[in-house]
């Protein structure tokens, strides 16, 4: 180069450094190059001299030699850099970089990768190691496998095997390795270990199904309340436990409202909004809500306010509906048990009670209608005293109904059955009636004149009479008419099925009819009816045992009960009892005075009691031996234990009972009958002996041709 030409090189783009460079050197330019590597200026080459003069081949040849030169400097230079930032960001990269070569050797391996396989780099460059297995897809395809043979990219999850046997999952990256021009060099693989990832995951997962199993065996629907934007969540739950298909329903608390009772709808919201507004974190209440079918099913609600703005006003709340419609039905039936119980327990208690005013009250009117009996023994049938002791007896004897009564809902006593005539029952009760039904009720009777006979408990029809005729009273509160009417039918007019059912076999029937001109009853009161406790009155106004117990008698008569009845047109109960068949019975006329003189033993603690059977039977030739009590009656049963033909023995006595008394005279003198004198039944005795037993129960009180009849009765007996 000529002695003022002078070469320069420059990185940067040339004009400030070579204005400089001129400047201070007093040269001028004759040529300029710039300097490119890979697309980019890399520098600036440039010719300078003393002299301005035309640029020489010679001099342009140079210069593109000397860039030439100067580009592969930069090339090479940058190339290294590149390369070394390369290897620290594969060294530092938190993913395992694994690089193989085309025949599956490894070449690299970063630190990620000996963190997450456990090997040390220089355990596994030049080896064929395999760190993972593919996680097929469900169709069990080998995806990895095909991405080798394809040469093709790979990306999916797999399982990884650490030194130590250790399992691990991970995301992985798997692309080829080529050269600029494109030749395969090998295969780089890239993995992030997303283990903890797919534990909390696959917890979460389990958790949320443990919720969603927990939720389904509660039963119980969820719902998320945003108070701020109105949205509300609920589960599935919630629709199925009203019926709906799952989303049938936009859930929002619209339609919350629209599916509450409509009874019950201001006060839900209404409380709701009190309890959620006050600062209750917590709250429960019960409302019904109407599902698809169109009932209602009574939900209970719990919730709870989980959020609240810088105001302290709710913004979010989150709870659970139960359906406790079952529940409720179950604890409505065992409250009505309860009363039930609590009722029958009440009348037992009332039962016993009227079982020992009735006890007492026969022993007085044993007495009462004894003596007036003997009274008329010795007293003119023509006089006006023996009429006014006649009316005494009439009344003694009605009153002696009244215990028989007390006795029978006492349950002391069973049925009595005889032939009876209704025409005559009814007319004895009808005097009564009116008082009981007030005057704003009017009452008639219609008679069948030749009306048929019927075996019954003449104290049982009048209860049936009684409950019949209270029923009527109380479904005609403004007033109006009951008509008691009776009459022969036979089986035709009654339903077919019902007769088959009769246990009497009879075509012919009596019919007894109570019909009011009340508010009557529809269809399905109708069919309710007889259920005992099933009452249409106030509470404290019926106790739903009146027509059960009608029910229940009739059928124990072998008879049916048939009820007509219409809304706004009163109501007629029909009850039919089969015909007493027509055969008389003939008793004949016995003479009641003893022929010879009989030995009875007389056990009875009430004195005035004892006295009158005594002297009725001393009268009529019977010799009486009177004892107070069971310990007495057996010292003398001892004495006269030859002589005693009848044990005569009241049952209730303090101390020791008359069975106890009647087991032992059984026992040491067989020979010796028994008749007990009770206002109980005979069901008592067979309690305590068997049928065969040489034992019967004259029932207080009585009058003295009954007791002469069945003391003669029970001595001449075979």
């Amino acid at each position: 180069m000529e002695k003022n030409h002078q070469a320069f090189l420059s990185r940067s783009d040339g004009s400030s450094e070579v204005r400089e460079l001129l400047s201070q050197n007093g040269l001028g330019c004759l040529a300029a190059m710039t300097i490119r590597v890979h697309g980019e200026q890399s520098g600036f080459c440039g010719l300078a001299s003393t002299r301005v003069q035309d640029v020489s081949k010679t001099v342009i040849e140079v210069m593109g030699t000397l860039c030439r030169v100067s580009r592969a400097a930069l090339e090479r230079e940058k190339d290294e850099i590149k390369l070394l930032r390369q290897a620290l960001v594969f060294k530092n990269m938190k993913e395992a970089v694994i690089v193989r070569d085309n025949s599956h050797r490894i070449i690299d391996f970063n630190d990620a990768a000996t963190q997450l396989f456990g090997f040390r780099k220089d355990e596994v460059i030049g080896t064929k190691q395999s760190f993972s297995r593919n996680v097929k897809a469900e169709n069990g395809r080998d995806e990895l496998a095909e991405s080798y043979q394809s040469n093709g990219k790979w990306t999916g999850e797999v399982e990884c095997i650490s030194i130590d046997g250790e399992r691990r999952i991970a995301e992985t990256v798997m692309v080829p390795l080529r050269s600029k021009h494109g030749m395969l060099l090998g295969r780089v693989s890239i993995s992030r270990d997303v283990t903890e990832r797919k534990m909390a995951e696959t917890e979460s997962r389990h958790a949320r199904e443990r919720l969603s199993l927990a939720l389904d065996a509660s039963h119980e629907g969820i719902w998320d309340w945003n108070i701020v934007s109105g949205s509300l969540y609920v589960s599935k739950r919630h629709y199925t436990m009203l019926g709906f298909d799952p989303g049938e329903l936009k859930a929002n608390i619209i339609t919350f409202q629209d599916l509450l009772h409509p009874d019950e709808k201001e006060k839900v919201i209404r409380e709701l909004k009190r309890e959620v507004l006050k600062g209750s974190e917590r709250f429960s209440t019960e409302y019904r809500m109407r599902t698809k079918s169109g009932h209602y099913r009574w939900i209970f609600c719990r919730g709870k306010v989980v959020s609240r703005d810088e105001r302290g006003r709710p913004t979010r709340v989150v709870g659970a509906n139960l359906d406790v419609t079952e529940r409720k039905k179950t604890l409505s039936a065992l409250q009505e048990k309860e009363e039930q119980l609590l009722h029958a327990s009440k009348m037992e208690a009332i039962g016993r009670l009227a079982g020992g005013i009735a006890h007492d009250f026969n022993n007085l009117m044993t007495v009462i209608i004894g003596q007036c009996d003997l009274g008329m023994m010795e007293v003119d049938e023509n006089s006006r005293l023996f009429e006014r002791i006649q009316d005494v007896l009439k009344s003694a004897t009605s009153a002696s109904s009244l215990t028989q009564q007390l006795l029978a809902f006492s349950r002391k006593q069973n049925p009595e059955t005889k032939k009876i005539n209704l025409n005559e029952l009814i007319s004895g009760a009808s005097s009564s009636l009116p008082r009981l039904l007030g005057e704003h009720i009017r009452f008639k009777t219609i008679f069948d004149p030749v009306l048929n006979r019927v075996l019954a408990d003449p104290n049982q029809i009048q209860q049936i009479i009684l409950n019949l005729v209270v029923n009527a009273r109380d479904a005609m509160p403004r007033g109006g008419e009951i008509v008691i009417e009776t009459g022969n039918v036979n089986a035709p007019s009654i339903m077919l099925e019902d007769v088959e059912k009769l246990k009497n076999g009879d075509q012919e029937f009596v019919l007894m009819s109570v019909h009011d001109t009340g508010v009557g009853m529809d269809r399905e009161t109708v069919k309710r009816a007889f259920e005992p406790y099933f009452t249409t009155k106030e509470i404290g106004k019926g106790t739903g045992l009146g027509l059960s117990t009608v029910y229940g008698t009739v059928k124990q008569l072998g008879g049916l009960v048939d009820i007509v009845s219409k809304q706004g047109e009163g109501t007629d109960v029909r009850v039919f009892l089969p015909k007493h068949p027509n055969d008389e019975e003939l008793t004949a006329k016995i003479n009641l005075h003893a022929m010879k003189t009989r030995t009875v033993l007389l056990v009875e603690d009430d004195e005035k009691v004892r006295e009158f059977i005594a002297e009725i039977l001393q009268t009529h030739n019977y010799r009486v031996i009177q004892a107070g009590g069971v310990d007495e009656g057996l010292e003398l049963c001892s004495d006269f234990e030859d002589e005693i033909e009848l044990l005569l023995t009241d049952v209730v006595m303090p101390e020791r009972n008359g069975f106890e008394l009647a087991t032992e005279v059984m026992r040491r003198w067989p020979q010796i009958r028994t008749l007990f004198i009770s206002g109980y039944s005979t069901e008592e005795l067979s309690k305590h002996f068997n049928s065969g037993s040489r034992l019967e129960l004259l029932r207080k009180p009585f009058t003295s041709e009954i007791l002469l009849q069945k003391v003669h009765n029970m001595l001449e007996r075979a």
